[in-house]
C-alpha cells in the first residue's frame, strides 16, 4: 500500500519497490524496497509500516514527494546566452526536482560561465510554490555576472632559462 503521493503512480511506486502483493517477505525484502524508491530521487521522506489484515500483515510505504518544476525563470543573463544558461541548468517542466538537483545545476551553470571568463558569477536559485498546483514548484534563477577575470600582467622571478618575452609568449592564448 502506498500513502502520501501526490503525482507519483501508486502502481508505479509499488513495481519500484520490488515487491509484488502476496509475496512473502523479511525485513531485508522491506530494506531493498526502500532502497529501490531512495534511488529514484523522486521522494524527500520514505516512511514504512506494517498493517494488521485478515490474511497478515500488509507493507505500507508512506511516502512524502519533491515537487516537480512548474516553470523556470532565469534573470541577469547579459554575457551568455539564456537559452545556454537553461540548457545547462539541465531541468524541465514537470521534472521532479530535489535539493540535490538544484544544487549540480547550479554548479553546471556556474562552469558555463566560468569557460566564458565569468569566474566570479553569483546565482541565485530561489524556489516558490506553485499558487496553481499542488506538488508544484516555480525555480527563479538569478545570475550576478560580474565582470571578467583578466590577467592584468605577468612577473617572472628568478628566471634564468629563458628571456622573460619567450615565457609571456606561452601565455598568449591564455583565457
Amino acid at each position: 500500500k502506498i500513502e502520501g503521493n501526490i503525482k507519483s503512480d501508486p502502481e508505479l511506486i509499488v513495481i519500484a519497490t520490488g515487491l509484488t502483493v502476496d509475496q512473502e517477505f523479511n525485513l531485508d525484502d522491506v530494506q531493498k524496497a526502500m532502497e529501490n524508491l531512495w534511488q529514484m530521487n523522486v521522494f524527500k521522506d520514505i516512511q514504512v509500516y506494517g498493517e494488521q489484515t485478515d490474511n497478515g500483515i500488509a507493507v505500507v510505504f508512506a511516502v512524502k514527494e519533491y515537487p516537480r518544476l512548474e516553470n523556470l525563470e532565469i534573470s541577469g543573463t547579459d554575457e551568455v546566452e539564456e537559452k545556454d544558461v537553461r540548457s545547462k541548468f539541465g531541468l524541465f517542466n514537470g521534472q521532479t526536482v530535489s535539493p540535490q538537483h538544484i544544487k549540480k545545476a547550479t554548479e553546471r551553470v556556474r562552469q558555463l560561465y566560468a569557460s566564458e571568463g565569468y569566474r566570479n558569477v553569483q546565482i541565485d536559485v530561489k524556489s516558490y510554490n506553485s499558487e496553481t498546483d499542488t506538488g508544484k514548484v516555480l525555480l527563479k534563477i538569478e545570475i550576478e555576472e560580474n565582470d571578467k577575470v583578466k590577467i592584468r600582467g605577468i612577473t617572472f622571478h628568478g628566471n634564468t632559462a629563458f628571456s622573460n618575452g619567450k615565457l609571456e609568449g606561452a601565455f598568449d592564448d591564455t583565457k
